[in-house]
């Protein structure tokens, strides 16, 4: 029986097997760990442009003025009006400080954590975190803005047309933009190069 030989792994085979598995572990779990950050962000640039059209499409049809802003925990979508009959206010009245605690909300995206908010604007000017918001009217309409968000190291801007309400979304930073107001009362938005 001596002469026989058993079946088995000695103990340097079973060392030299397990310490081949921990450094491929070790090589594949931080590009695991990247690419589902990169996921996330991705899913979030998505979702984040569908809650803009969202917020746009329910003032629309709903006749109620939704706004969205942006706080350390996400964007969120709430409606400004209860009256479905609400048009929209003087250009005058959208300047005031409002305070929009305690809001219906309509929808709501949380913020992950590779996910930086940049630079924001409100009618061509600088914002910051607690004023940004864009509102979205019945009519179509919103109050122009823009957003950065750097998402897993890529940048990304949403900006809204006063116009149409429509929201674009593009790589890259944000262009410099400044609304004159003519004679006539009409608005210019001007993109500035350089």
């Amino acid at each position: 029986m001596s002469g026989r030989l058993r079946g088995g792994y000695t103990l340097v085979e079973a060392s030299v097997v397990i310490l081949i598995l921990v450094m491929a572990a070790a090589v594949i779990r931080p590009r695991a760990v990247s690419l589902l950050e990169t996921q996330r962000a991705a899913s979030f640039r998505t979702k984040a442009f569908s809650l803009f059209r969202s917020a746009r499409d329910e003032a629309i049809l709903s006749g109620r003025t939704l706004q969205v802003v942006v706080s350390d925990d996400g964007l969120a979508a709430e409606y400004l009006t209860d009256d479905p009959a609400a048009v929209q206010e003087e250009e005058s009245d959208l300047d005031q400080d409002l305070s929009f605690e305690g809001l219906e909300v309509f929808d709501r995206l949380e913020l992950p954590e590779t996910v930086q908010v940049g630079l924001l604007q409100r009618d061509g000017e600088p914002s910051t975190l607690s004023e940004w918001s864009i509102e979205f009217y019945p009519t179509g309409e919103a109050t122009p803005g823009s957003i950065e968000i750097d998402s897993a190291g890529r940048i990304y801007h949403f900006a809204v047309n006063r116009v149409d309400g429509k929201t674009t979304m593009a790589e890259g930073e944000a262009l410099e933009t400044e609304i004159d107001r003519w004679e006539a009362g009409e608005l210019e938005t001007r993109i500035e190069e350089g």
